[in-house]
């Protein structure tokens, strides 16, 4: 009886205050009260009689509870504005459960800054919830878990921003919007995970979460936006899914224990950045369908040793994988110092064009492997200050300067790690057509022969190891 006499007070109260003034708007500030043992006060704060949101504030108890909010006749919802405990800080309680209803009104959202600078330790947001505004839990350095409804379709840029106790976080599947911002600078966030309905990671999604170690990008991402894991220094896998499209400036920029980069063929577009100051990085795999790779997108990761660009890029922009020695600040007082780079093998495709200046960076001589013929080589324009290129030695493997044909194979008697080929034998033959088929270009090889380490993938770790085995490093392939 109290709900539906309180709703019929508010009703009769609009109504008889419009008829008087002739006017939709009501002052801010009347008072309207109903209780049964006078601890419970109700303030009218606004009417919007365009789309019939009432504005409310309600005290309750003894001390009272003050509940502010946004309610709905016709629809029957509320948006949930703030709660504040008015009692002694010492007093106040350290976990917060946000009712479903209020005053018999479904509570359907949480307003922006509705909790924000709040010292809640937990939070259960209730079924029924459908978006969280932005800001809405934002900087609320105490909060170290956080329940979401499976209803939750929503989450507002920053809404959990600079949460610095906030360990981990699951959200519900039917979110298929996050704001900006959502979980930058949650410094003990370890483990998120993301919904399959996101189609886009957003901008600073993650940035500086320095404590993640896992998190998923869902099957259905095609974009992966500015800044968006930056700076998470303990996050070691990177899996971006087949099917993502564009990966944005800073991604993952100092994610400096990923040891492994893979971009699958889906990716048409990286970043300046992107990659920039992943330390322990030996190994990356570029997408096939790039045409360029773009500035300091790869630079200042000292460890990568061999290098394939894909047929098919036409630029190499300036400082693309250039390493400069030096003392490297991160975010939080991360301070790394950085040695020159390791590149000693590098496949450019004959599809190349132009390389930026300081593209490259090694600390010993390097040998390039070109795709084209000679001829095709000394069209490429290579800009100043790129010496490590200008004084490599060029292997030309187009036209009649390569040692194989590539195509066909050979069925051997026995297969031999790095026989590429077939012949029975381990020489600059299989060499040449494994960088044509790692670049992907259209060879025949012997695909047991391929995987030369024996880890049970085909990568440029196996390079490595035929580069190194051909050269007398290695004793012998796996």
């Amino acid at each position: 009886m109290k709900k539906k006499y309180i709703r019929r007070t508010v009703s009769a109260l609009l109504t008889a205050v419009m008829i008087a003034s002739f006017s939709l708007a009501l002052p801010a500030g009347a008072f309207f009260e109903y209780s049964q043992n006078d601890l419970t006060k109700y303030r009218l704060e606004h009417y919007n009689p365009d789309d019939g949101w009432v504005g409310m504030t309600k005290w309750d108890g003894e001390p009272p509870i003050i509940t502010e909010y946004i309610c709905n006749d016709e629809l029957g919802e509320a948006v949930l504005k703030q709660i504040f405990y008015t009692c002694k800080p010492d007093e106040k309680p350290n976990d917060l459960v946000i009712p479903d209803t209020i005053e018999g009104y479904r509570v359907t959202s949480i307003f922006p800054t509705a909790f924000q600078w709040t010292g809640f330790e937990t939070v259960t947001v209730p079924e029924g919830v459908r978006d969280i505004g932005d800001w809405g839990f934002g900087r609320c350095s105490n909060l170290h878990s956080i329940i979401l409804p499976e209803s939750l379709e929503k989450i507002g840029a920053y809404a959990f921003w600079h949460d610095d106790s906030l360990t981990e976080v699951v959200i519900p599947d039917n979110v298929g919007e996050i704001g900006e911002g959502a979980f930058e600078y949650c410094y003990a966030l370890t483990d998120l995970t993301l919904p399959e309905s996101l189609t886009e990671i957003p901008d600073n999604l993650c940035r500086a979460a320095v404590s993640l170690v896992n998190v998923n990008i869902p099957d259905g991402v095609k974009s992966i936006g500015d800044n968006a894991f930056a700076a998470c220094h303990e996050l070691a896998e990177i899996n971006i899914p087949d099917g993502v499209e564009t990966i944005g400036d800073f991604a993952f920029n100092c994610c400096d224990v990923v040891t492994k980069i893979e971009i699958p063929d889906s990716v048409t577009e990286i970043g300046m950045d992107a990659f920039r100051s992943c330390l322990s990085a030996t190994q990356v795999e570029l997408s096939k369908s790039l045409e360029t790779v773009a500035p300091y997108a790869f630079a200042d990761c000292p460890n990568l040793e061999a290098v394939i660009i894909p047929e098919g890029v036409r630029s190499i922009e300036h400082h693309a994988f250039n390493v400069t020695p030096e003392e490297i600040h991160f975010d939080v007082g991360h301070v790394v110092n950085v040695e020159g780079g390791k590149i000693f093998a590098l496949y450019l495709p004959s599809t190349i064009e132009s390389i930026g200046e300081y593209a490259f960076t090694c600390q010993g001589p390097m040998t390039i492997y070109y795709g084209g013929t000679e001829e095709e080589w000394a069209n490429v324009e290579i800009a100043d200050h790129n010496d490590e290129v200008l004084n490599a030695t060029v292997i030309f493997l187009g036209g009649d300067n390569g040692d194989d044909p590539v195509t066909g194979v050979e069925e051997p008697a026995e297969k031999i790690a790095g026989d590429v080929n077939g012949d029975g034998k381990v020489n600059s033959k299989d060499l040449t057509r494994f960088l044509k088929y790692l670049a992907g270009n259209n060879v025949e090889v012997v695909e047991e022969a391929l995987d030369v380490n024996g880890d049970g993938k085909v990568n440029s770790k196996d390079l490595i190891r035929l580069l190194r085995f051909m050269a007398g490093d290695e004793t012998e392939t796996d």
